[in-house]
C-alpha cells in the first residue's frame, strides 16, 4: 500500500530485477519473457479458444448477487479475518463495519533520514518546535495532520462497530525508506518503538500496528532513492521483535492486547527480496501477502495484476506466492491480498497468441480512472462503465474468464483494451483458498474504491454467514406508463410487487384491495 496510489505496492516483477539492472527507470523498462517461441499453431487455437469459455466455467454462486453494487450484510462467523485498507475519510455511516474484522488506517510515516518527500513541510516544522532530536526517528505527526480528524472517526467507527479491530499501518510506498536508517540501530531503533507505543497509548481507537516496510533489502528506488542491504533481513527481524516487546508490556499496562502485522510484496518469501519471514513469523499477528500488481504501467507488456494461477503468460500468481509464503510462515497467519482496483492497457496488438491479450504488448498513457496513475482503475469505475450489473460487461467491453490463471479480465474488441481485475467470482475463490489452506483470511487495497461488491465476496469466500438475506431485487422499476399483467414482478421502494391482474398507471400501495401484492423486502 501507499499514499495516493498503487506505485507504493512492490511488484515481483520489481524484485526479480537485479542490483545492477537498477536505476530511476529500471521498472519501466524492465521485460519479462512469458511466452516460449516455437508452440505449433494447434496449440495456439486450444488457448484461445479457453479464453472464451462463459461463465459456467467460475464456481459461481447462482442465487448471489456478485454484482449488487451495495454492501450486503454479513455475520463474522467464519473465523476468518476480513481486513480492509482504508484512508481516514469514511465516517462509521460509509464502511459497512459488521463485514470486516480489521480496519487499517494508511499512512503514517517517520520523521528523519529517509523521510517521505511529501512530509518534509511536516518534519521541518516538527523539527523547528523540538529539533531534530525530537523529532528524528518518531512518527510524522502533529496537531495540523490528517491522522487528527481520522482518529475521530476511528473512535465513532468503533462505537458504531465495537468489534472492529483497527490498526495504523506505518511506510507504504515511499514511507518505507526511513526503516533503513534506524532498524539496524538499537539506540535509533528504540525510539522509533518508543514513538509507536506513545502513538498508541494517546490514541485510544487503535488496537494495533502494521508495518509497511514491503521491500525492506531493496527498495526499488522509491521516491527516487536508491536503499537497502542483505543487512536489513536481520533489521527487519529486530524492528518487529522489539516492537512485539513493546507492545506486550502496553497491553500489560493498560489490559489490551496489541495487534502487530506486516504487508509484504507477493515475493518477499523468495525471490530478490527473501526475507527470512520464518524468524519474523513469531512476533507477528498476521503477513499480508500484496498479491497483485504482478503486471502495470512500469512496462508495456500486457499482463493480469491479480490472478489466481501461474501459466506461461502470467509468471506470478497468488498460488505460487501462497505456497512460498507457507514454507515459511504458519497458515493460520497468513492473509491473502485482494485488488479493489484493476490495471489495464490500450491499443494492445503483436499478441504471441491468438486472441489472448496477454501476450500482447499495449499503452497505458490517459487510460484509467480520473485522479488515478496511468492505467489504473477503481472497482466502482469499472463495475458502472465497464463490468455492468449482470457481470457480463458494457459499453463495447466483454467480461471474459481465463481457466489457464483462473481469473477474468474485461476486453474490448474495437479498441483492442484490456483491463485485468480482481472480479468478485474471483476475490470469493480467494476467500475459498483461506478456508481449503486453513489460512487467516484476507485483505484489501483500498476500501474507498470498492462500491460493496468486493468486500461482499471477500466475505461470501471465508463462508461468512449472510445476515438476514434478502431476495434480488426485479430488474425492473413499476412505471406508471407501463401494462402489466397478472403476475408481473416489479421492484418499488425497495420491495418486490406482484400484480393480482392487468393494470396500468395503478400505483402499488399497501391497502388489501390494491392490485399488487407486497412480496417483502429485496435487496
Amino acid at each position: 500500500m501507499a499514499a495516493g496510489s498503487w506505485r507504493h505496492l512492490l511488484s515481483p516483477i520489481q524484485q526479480y530485477i537485479r542490483p545492477t539492472e537498477v536505476g530511476p527507470d529500471a521498472i519501466y523498462k524492465k521485460r519479462i519473457k512469458c511466452i516460449k517461441d516455437g508452440r505449433d499453431s494447434m496449440k495456439k487455437t486450444l488457448i484461445a479458444a479457453a479464453l472464451l469459455v462463459g461463465m459456467a466455467s467460475v464456481h459461481a454462486d447462482d442465487n448471489y448477487n456478485y454484482f449488487a453494487g451495495k454492501s450486503q450484510p454479513f455475520k463474522q462467523t467464519s473465523g476468518k479475518v476480513v481486513t480492509a485498507y482504508f484512508g481516514g475519510q469514511e465516517s462509521a455511516d460509509q464502511i459497512a463495519g459488521n463485514n470486516l474484522t480489521h480496519l487499517v488506517y494508511a499512512f503514517l510515516r517517520v520523521c528523519g533520514p529517509g523521510e517521505y518527500s511529501g512530509d518534509k513541510p511536516i518534519c521541518d516544522a516538527n523539527r523547528a518546535k523540538v529539533g531534530a532530536n525530537g523529532s528524528d526517528y518518531r512518527l510524522a505527526v502533529n496537531e495540523n495532520t490528517s491522522d487528527v480528524a481520522a482518529h475521530v472517526r476511528m473512535l465513532e467507527i468503533k462505537q458504531r462497530f465495537p468489534h472492529l479491530k483497527i490498526t495504523a499501518a506505518i511506510g507504504g510506498w515511499g514511507g518505507g525508506n526511513a526503516f533503513h536508517f534506524f532498524a539496524n540501530d538499537p539506540a535509533k531503533r528504540a525510539i522509533f518503538v518508543q514513538s509507536v507505543v506513545d502513538y498508541l497509548r494517546s490514541h485510544t481507537a487503535l488496537d494495533g500496528i502494521d508495518i509497511d516496510w514491503e521491500a525492506p533489502t531493496d527498495n526499488m528506488w522509491q521516491d527516487g532513492v536508491k536503499l537497502g542491504s542483505p543487512e536489513d533481513r536481520q533489521g527487519f527481524i529486530d524492528l518487529m521483535r522489539d516492537l512485539r516487546t513493546a507492545f506486550t508490556a502496553l497491553g500489560h499496562e493498560n489490559g489490551r492486547n496489541y495487534i502487530l502485522t506486516t504487508a509484504l510484496g507477493a515475493a518477499a518469501a523468495g525471490g530478490y527480496l527473501d526475507l527470512p519471514l520464518d524468524k519474523v513469523s513469531p512476533f507477528v499477528d498476521y503477513v499480508h501477502i500484496m498479491s497483485y500488481d504482478y503486471a502495470g504501467s512500469w512496462s508495456n507488456d500486457v499482463g493480469h495484476h491479480t490472478n489466481l494461477k501461474c501459466t506461461s503468460y502470467t509468471q506470478f500468481c497468488l498460488d505460487t506466492a501462497m505456497q512460498s509464503y507457507l514454507r515459511l510462515v504458519p497458515a493460520e497467519k497468513v492473509v491473502l491480498g485482494v485488488a479493489m482496483y484493476g490495471r489495464g492497457w490500450t491499443n494492445v496488438a503483436d499478441m504471441r497468441e491468438p486472441g489472448n491479450p496477454m501476450t500482447g504488448k499495449g499503452q497505458t498513457g490517459n487510460f484509467g480512472s480520473q485522479f488515478m496513475g496511468p492505467g489504473e482503475f477503481i472497482y466502482k469505475d469499472l463495475h458502472a462503465n465497464h463490468i455492468g450489473s449482470k457481470g457480463l460487461g458494457v459499453n463495447g467491453y466483454e467480461v471474459r474468464y481465463d481457466t489457464n490463471i483462473g481469473s477474468h479480465y474485461l476486453w474490448n474488441e474495437s479498441t483492442k483494451s484490456f483491463i485485468g481485475y480482481d472480479d468478485p467470482r474471483d476475490v470469493e475463490q480467494k476467500g475459498k483458498l483461506t478456508v481449503t489452506h486453513k489460512l487467516g483470511g484476507v485483505m484489501a487495497w483500498v476500501l474507498s474504491q470498492d462500491n460493496g461488491d468486493i468486500l461482499n465476496a471477500m466475505n461470501l469466500g471465508v463462508g461468512n454467514q449472510r445476515a438476514n438475506p434478502l431476495p434480488e431485487c426485479p430488474s425492473e422499476q413499476w412505471n406508471k406508463k407501463q401494462i402489466y399483467q397478472a403476475g408481473s414482478k416489479v421492484t418499488f421502494n425497495n420491495q418486490i410487487m406482484q400484480a393480482k391482474w392487468w393494470n396500468i398507471g395503478e400505483r402499488p400501495n399497501k391497502q388489501e384491495w390494491s392490485v399488487w401484492s407486497n412480496l417483502g423486502k429485496c435487496n
